[in-house]
């Protein structure tokens, strides 16, 4: 038994190996290997009903301009934006306002109502929504492509606009929450027990809300500057998109996660950011494309 084991073994694994080099196929083929005994990059023409050439690696090298614009990948191009505009100091006044205090708001919180509100919620809600707040617990951002349509090839600055709102939220939502230092509600009450993991950070405000009605904002407008589509076309569009970053922030009330007055925070600080991202040129610019890629014929 023991040698019949081994010589199984051994044959097949010199067959597997055998098999892998001679081919470069096998579990391993979509590696695309190179043969150890001829390099790709130095191979000859060997072709008989072909005039010779010289190893590839003797041919002059090419001369590309650049790297090239669309072979960037638009989520990385998002962050260049990010960087010119956490370089001004106009994105600061977007945090030292009255709707970013949880404790003293411009509006008193009624606390009990959101209390209730939660365990509503809870009770009501979650056990219908918990597919769509499991999809939605990552980055916004793919719900706004599915609902638009797009992919980074189809549409790639539309899919830049996605980005570079949620980057920009991140950054400006993570300094608020740091100053806040609101407690989750399930701090307050763990009874909501919440459907996910309690994010590693602070309450106030609603990233997800600030993210996504900055999407809304970021999509809405490329589309309003767009020829193609009438009036009522552009506000369907918009009213599509807000609801959308509506039910994400609420979905995030459902889950037990944020209070009601965090998605409101994260609201008006999306207002306040778009209103700044304006006038960015490398944002104008990017706006700018993805109305022209709206209005190219379907």
């Amino acid at each position: 038994m023991t040698s019949s084991t081994s010589s199984t073994s051994s044959t097949s694994s010199t067959s597997s190996t055998s098999s892998t080099s001679s081919s470069g196929g096998g579990t391993l083929g979509a590696i695309y290997p190179d043969r150890v005994d001829l390099p790709f990059a130095v191979a000859e023409n060997v072709n008989v009903t072909m005039p010779p050439r010289p190893p590839l690696s003797e041919l002059p090298a090419l001369t590309p301009r650049t790297f090239g614009a669309f072979r960037w990948s638009r989520q990385l191009l998002a962050w260049t934006v990010l960087a010119e505009f956490a370089a001004t100091t106009a994105w600061k006044t977007a945090i030292i306002h009255d709707d970013f205090d949880w404790k003293n708001p411009p509006g008193s919180i009624d606390h009990a109502a959101e209390k209730t509100t939660l365990f509503d919620y809870a009770t009501d809600q979650r056990a219908d929504a918990l597919g769509e707040i499991v999809a939605q617990a990552g980055a916004a951002a793919p719900e706004f492509r599915h609902l638009l349509g797009v992919t980074e090839s189809s549409h790639p600055s539309m899919c830049q606009l996605l980005y570079i709102a949620d980057i920009v939220s991140t950054m400006v939502v993570m300094v608020v929450k740091k100053r806040e230092d609101r407690p989750r509600p399930s701090q307050v009450y763990p009874a909501l027990r919440p459907a996910l993991p309690v994010p590693p950070h602070a309450s106030f405000p609603s990233g997800h809300a600030t993210q996504a009605f900055l999407m809304w904002h970021c999509a809405s407008r490329a589309i309003t500057a767009a020829t193609t589509p009438s009036p009522a076309e552009k506000a369907h569009w918009s009213a599509v998109l807000e609801t959308l970053a509506d039910r994400i922030a609420r979905n995030r009330e459902i889950a037990g996660l944020h209070f009601p007055s965090d998605t409101v925070a994260g609201r008006h600080l999306a207002d306040r950011l778009v209103a700044l991202l304006v006038g960015l040129p490398s944002f104008d610019e990017t706006l700018a494309n993805a109305t022209e890629e709206w209005d190219r014929p379907a």
